[in-house]
């Protein structure tokens, strides 16, 4: 990823433009909810643990990482990931794609899939049977029951 940011180079043209009011309207909307939805799920979730800050701390005060305590709460109660879910939204449902917001999204979805393989098979490691019978009742991505 940060290869991609240091040489990235913007991109000319545009695949797709919406004119139709109605439809650039819902675009939008859809658009904005994306990123509030992945924004409103970060609150959901511890945010020092998230960004690596508590881990820091307690590392510095020599205490040890308090154990996982795995909850589904809200969003998580429907999809695994309602953090990507919002970023994918967010970065798809968009009223214009330039070529270089393409390049973008293509780059960011498939960091996000391999991201998410990681973490997933990390929580199994930390979490166990737990976290295993969560993947079988609730979906990754779409909140529709299995």
């Amino acid at each position: 990823m940060g290869l991609i940011c240091l040489y990235w180079q913007p991109l000319e043209g545009v695949l797709w433009h919406v004119d139709n009011e109605i439809i650039r309207n819902l675009l939008t909307a859809g658009y904005l909810f994306g990123w509030l939805f992945s924004l409103f799920s970060t609150f959901i979730i511890n945010h020092f643990e998230l960004f690596g800050l508590q881990q820091i701390y307690l590392n510095f005060i020599n205490k040890p990482a308090p154990a996982i305590d795995f909850k589904e709460k809200l969003f998580y109660k429907f999809v695994r990931h309602p953090i990507q879910l919002g970023v994918l939204i967010g970065l798809w449902l968009t009223p214009t794609m330039s070529y270089s917001h393409l390049m973008l999204s293509c780059t960011l979805t498939i960091y996000i899939f391999v991201g998410l393989w990681f973490e997933e098979r990390d929580l199994i490691a930390e979490l166990g049977d737990t976290y295993k019978e969560y993947q079988k009742r609730v979906r990754m991505f779409l909140p529709f029951p299995k």
